[in-house]
């Protein structure tokens, strides 16, 4: 069978599908759900089972392959589960719910339904099919984490549709840490590639001209809608040389000089990394609650030779470290596509309570954070506070992106913060650094006005 003719049952097989599957009306009328506001550039829509197969009829005029894999079904099925006896009292309110969180992870073109009690089915317009499993997962993980308080996805399938046979339309179940794990793999090098992703004569992983001249520090991050300081930010920071007493203290990925490479700035995400990991498990071990914000750069991910150094001490960290584990991501392009994107913070996401982007408030990919699954986008005040920027925070938070203002130094930064309605305040203001992080610690704003910092 050709492929166009496969696709085309495969087109006829979901509209039955859906006019076989309708749910039988209810004996009382159901809340409308409304689709949030969005840019005419992103305009999700919800429709019935009939409206549905239109809508996919019309991708699949403008473009023949979008049935192929990225057709999909998420279902309520474990929410129902957990939530027991309580299910038949809520459910009105979390398909409401559901419906609304779906479309916000939607991109323009792409279209869902209500299929039967507890499924929905969405087609993605555009994505490859690897990006539509993606974005499914990030659904997923969002509808989880939304009604169930936990990103713990075991036991939660993804269902795409495959094919069609004797008339019915054939999905291939996969279980979402599945997927996971497979997409992980398949970023893997050549197995002729060196062991740690370095070129011959780079720094070693542990690299003494690199590892003597470094050193961390943890900078403390306000969450001010639960008033307690509860994260901590793992910063790498240049020794200062012995008796050079005004040599200025160089952070972050400026302690590498303008010159560094991607080899160079691996090399220094595998050492953070290493001390984040073994500071949170002590930390952890002495039963602190506490979290830890530790940087990758795009770099690091976006070579295939310094991926693997970065993936493997991913791969080695418990399960119960990483629900206290924040990754950031710096150095994206400003202009970074919508499924580049995807595929970044798709990398990170199985090893991590969350992800976050450090951005410019003018570049153009953070508005895909939401769809992409990332929690939060950081931007750093110590250059001044942009003129775009209280706007930028407003539609971020409004749509769901915390954010997160670091480099904060007066009082009146602080409040402008807030003003914008900014989940996430970190810097000199905030409170000072220290060796390692402290216990979660009340900190409220009266507090931080009176310049009463509990640290």
């Amino acid at each position: 069978m050709g492929t166009s003719e496969l696709l085309d049952k495969i087109k006829v097989g979901v509209r039955d599908f859906l006019a076989e599957e309708q749910p039988a009306p209810a004996p009382r009328r159901q809340p409308s759900v409304v689709t949030p506001a969005r840019e005419a550039t992103e305009d999700p829509g919800q429709h019935s089972p009939a409206g549905f197969a239109i809508e996919l009829a019309h991708i699949l005029e403008h473009q023949p392959r979008a049935a192929a894999g990225r057709i999909h079904l998420i279902g309520l099925e474990p929410i129902r589960a957990r939530l027991g006896d309580r299910w038949t009292m809520l459910q009105d309110n979390i398909h409401l719910l559901a419906s609304k969180v779906i479309a916000q992870h939607l991109g323009a073109g792409d279209v869902f339904c209500r299929y039967g009690t507890l499924d929905y089915l969405i087609a993605f317009s555009s994505l490859t099919p690897v990006a539509a499993r993606l974005k499914s997962v990030v659904i997923a993980q969002a509808l989880y984490s939304h009604f169930l308080g936990d990103t713990d996805l075991d036991g939660v399938v993804i269902r795409t549709a495959v094919g069609q046979v004797d008339g019915s339309v054939v999905f291939e179940e996969n279980s979402v840490n599945g997927l996971l794990t497979r997409f992980a793999q398949s970023l893997e090098p050549e197995t002729s590639a060196q062991p740690i992703g370095l070129d011959a004569g780079s720094p070693s992983l542990a690299s003494p001209s690199l590892a003597s001249r470094i050193d961390w520090l943890y900078r403390p991050i306000l969450d001010r809608r639960h008033a307690v300081i509860s994260t901590w930010c793992c910063t790498p920071i240049t020794r200062p040389t012995h008796g050079a007493f005004h040599e200025r203290v160089q952070e972050g990925y400026a302690t590498l000089g303008p010159d560094a490479g991607a080899d160079q700035i691996a090399e220094l995400d595998r050492l953070t990394l290493s001390r984040a990991f073994g500071d949170l498990t002590d930390l952890l071990a002495n039963r602190f609650s506490v979290f830890i914000n530790a940087p990758i750069h795009f770099e690091s991910l976006g070579n295939s030779r310094t991926r693997i150094g970065i993936r493997d001490l991913l791969q080695k960290t418990s399960d119960q470290l990483r629900r206290f584990l924040v990754l950031e991501m710096y150095g994206v392009p400003d202009d970074i596509s919508r499924v580049r994107l995807l595929e970044m913070a798709g990398m990170l996401r199985p090893f991590c309570r969350s992800v976050l982007l450090a951005a410019d408030p003018r570049a153009h990919g953070i508005i895909h954070a939401k769809e992409c699954g990332i929690h939060g986008v950081g931007f750093d005040l110590s250059g001044g506070i942009p003129g775009e920027l209280d706007r930028v925070c407003r539609m971020l938070e409004r749509g769901g992106v915390r954010v997160a203002l670091t480099g904060i130094k007066t009082t009146a930064q602080a409040e402008t913060a807030a003003a914008a309605g900014v989940t996430y305040l970190g810097g000199p203001r905030i409170g000072p650094p220290g060796e390692v992080p402290a216990n979660m610690v009340r900190y409220d704003w009266n507090d931080l006005l009176a310049e009463r910092c509990p640290l």
